[in-house]
């Protein structure tokens, strides 16, 4: 996929109850959780990181993420890639849902799809190295901890990645243990028009 710097995705750390706003912590799933979203590379190299409680959309992670606001920015050079919960931006491409097969539209989702699979088997490596941030562990430490945890592990993973460290146990694989709800509401529509036409353009220099 041309011009994309990274890959987007949310995944849930399992908490204990919390003894403060315990509510805002409970996600769709009914568990307490912390939603970190983790943008990655090609290589599987974590490259930012946020963190929010459990019950928060990934959607608003997003909008309210200091990388979304540098990609706004910088849109005209930049190009990332998020699943179908997201909103589509200019700087943020989505796959296109129902897409008729064998369409350019078709394609185009078929290859998001492959190449944003980076962000997921990243995920897996980062749990399957740090087992205490995988669901039945459930961190018993304040939220506040818990996000400096995520943090450590997130930069200890990319150490490994860079030091080239092997992962003794093989490709943890990993699927989203949160169901995506459907995709938030798009916007203001002159930006989704904007959206679209870079996607398009996308579209068409993948034809070649």
């Amino acid at each position: 996929m041309p011009g994309v710097l990274g890959y987007v995705d949310g995944t849930h750390i399992a908490i204990k109850a919390p003894r403060e706003e315990e509510h805002i912590y409970v996600n769709r799933k009914l568990f307490h959780s912390i939603n970190s979203q983790i943008v990655s590379n090609s290589d599987l190299k974590i490259c930012n990181l946020a963190r929010y409680p459990g019950s928060i959309h990934d959607s608003f992670v997003w909008a309210n993420s200091a990388i979304r606001q540098k990609l706004a920015e910088f849109w005209l050079r930049s190009n990332s890639k998020g699943d179908s919960g997201y909103p589509h931006e200019p700087w943020l491409h989505t796959p296109i849902l129902d897409a008729a097969e064998g369409t350019s539209e078709a394609r185009f989702t078929h290859l998001h799809a492959k190449a944003r699979s980076a962000v997921e088997r990243c995920v897996g490596l980062l749990k399957g190295r740090f087992r205490c941030l995988l669901l039945a562990r459930k961190i018993d430490y304040d939220p506040s901890k818990v996000c400096q945890f995520v943090n450590a592990c997130s930069v200890l993973h990319k150490m490994c990645m860079l030091g080239g460290v092997p992962y003794g146990d093989g490709e943890f694989h990993m699927k989203d243990e949160i169901d995506r709800p459907p995709p938030m509401e798009q916007g203001a529509r002159a930006l989704l028009l904007e959206a679209r036409a870079v996607r398009g353009d996308i579209m068409r220099r993948l034809q070649h």
